[in-house]
């Protein structure tokens, strides 16, 4: 999926609006995920790049809603004023999370802590899990059938409410052990100018979002499983959030979220070619961590290459919530 980001410019016009009445819906405000509880994001966003974060704040929570569809029907405002409240954007840093983020791989540790906690039996199928790891290299397993298989093998379905205190020790640990502290220092300077963070990640929802709420992030866009009556399945729901599917369910959570593409400002960070068709979305992209065949990509289109040392994270945080709402 392919949308322009080109940046719009306003003529400014010091005449009134026609006396008509906007038709146009006012979309209403929505949760970053499907399931209860999903937390709700306060937007934070820069007019033009020369009001603070926290004016912007004010003005996309607070004066936008009102203003834009008042200035746009009864007239009462310059033409110059509706187009500036219509313009507003928002900057976006969307972070990988495996390698990007973390020094290691999370699915398999997760897996393996979980069968280790809930069912230590199935550690004896792990020689299947070779087997069809086997398979993938020799493709005659997808990407997609072997995470599945995997999660059936050393997890099963899972009663998330009987797992939750599983998860949440595993984002502890995960934020103990496995988070390079450049990326923290980065999320929090991303914040500090505007930004709204999101993890994109191929890795289940399941257990990232325990670990965006660790680092402080509301923003999770992630492979989701199929669930019934709060039974998780070893089963993919819709697409693996990986390569040219992971762009697409980014554009989507755009759409989802009234975002206008050519009114944001956009950062991707990533460490896999997998994650080109992401990387081209942004107006900066940033390779992170990379291997060889990323280098030479990035190096090829004038993408800044940073390395964060694989060290582990500190205990507290660096990166707060609260910066951008």
């Amino acid at each position: 999926m392919a949308f322009s980001l080109r940046s719009r410019s306003a003529m400014v016009v010091m005449s009134r609006l026609p006396e008509k009445r906007s038709t146009a819906p006012v979309s209403p405000r929505s949760s970053i995920a499907k399931s209860a509880g999903a937390p709700i994001y306060r937007p934070s966003c820069a007019i033009n790049g020369a009001i603070t974060s926290t004016l912007a704040h004010n003005w996309s929570q607070r004066i936008l809603p009102s203003c834009r569809p008042y200035a746009a029907s009864t007239g009462l405002f310059p033409a110059a004023l509706a187009l500036m409240l219509a313009g507003v954007g928002e900057r976006l840093a969307f972070y990988d999370m495996d390698r990007t983020i973390t020094v290691h791989p999370t699915y398999a540790r997760f897996l393996l802590w979980m069968a280790l906690r809930h069912a230590p039996w199935r550690l004896v199928l792990l020689p299947l899990s070779l087997l069809a790891a086997i398979g993938y290299v020799l493709r005659l397993v997808s990407r997609d059938q072997l995470k599945q298989i995997n999660q059936r093998l050393l997890l099963g379905e899972l009663r998330v409410a009987s797992a939750a205190e599983s998860m949440a020790a595993h984002a502890e640990h995960v934020f103990a052990t496995n988070i390079r502290p450049g990326a923290l220092e980065r999320i929090a300077a991303d914040r500090a100018e505007g930004y709204r963070i999101v993890i994109a990640t191929a890795s289940y929802r399941l257990y990232v979002e325990a670990i965006a709420r660790r680092l402080g992030i509301d923003d999770v866009i992630a492979t989701d499983l199929v669930s019934s009556h709060g039974t998780v399945q070893p089963k993919i729901a819709g697409h693996n959030c990986y390569g040219i599917h992971k762009a697409e369910m980014i554009a989507a959570w755009m759409a989802e979220h009234g975002l206008d593409p050519a009114q944001c400002a956009i950062r991707c960070y990533s460490d896999h070619v997998s994650d080109i068709p992401m990387l081209e979305l942004a107006h900066e992209a940033f390779v992170t961590n990379a291997h060889m065949p990323m280098r030479v990509v990035a190096r090829e289109r004038g993408w800044p290459e940073i390395d964060w040392p694989g060290a582990l994270a500190p205990q507290h945080g660096v990166a707060q919530p609260g910066a951008t709402g």
